[in-house]
């Protein structure tokens, strides 16, 4: 994850991203989470602190459009979440990937 994603949105992506599917919010409960989310955004004054290129944008029928399924598959190892260390690893490779090639 990039530095400047907002807290809220980088719990609820933790949330989402979760190795135990039933603790995974519903397409339902995360389009009503990202709705507050961009309302509480949208009321606060002091926009320098969340960012101004927030997309508050709302999609029509983005609760039926997109569904999660799940799969079965064997001989794979059981789900786990990634470890703090894990984490850091691969946000600084991330972090690596998006910086500007400096050219002389």
């Amino acid at each position: 994850m990039v530095p400047a994603i907002p807290l809220e949105y980088k719990n609820l992506m933790k949330q989402c991203w979760d190795s135990d599917p039933s603790k995974r919010p519903d397409i339902n409960k995360l389009a009503d989470r990202i709705r507050d989310i961009n309302k509480l955004y949208q009321n606060t004054s002091n926009r320098s602190e969340i960012g101004e290129n927030l997309d508050t944008n709302k999609t029509n029928g983005f609760e039926t459009d997109y569904a999660s399924k799940l799969y079965q598959f064997e001989k794979f190892p059981q789900p786990r979440n990634a470890t703090d260390a894990e984490q850091k690893a691969f946000d600084n490779r991330s972090a690596q990937k998006n910086l500007p090639n400096k050219k002389k």
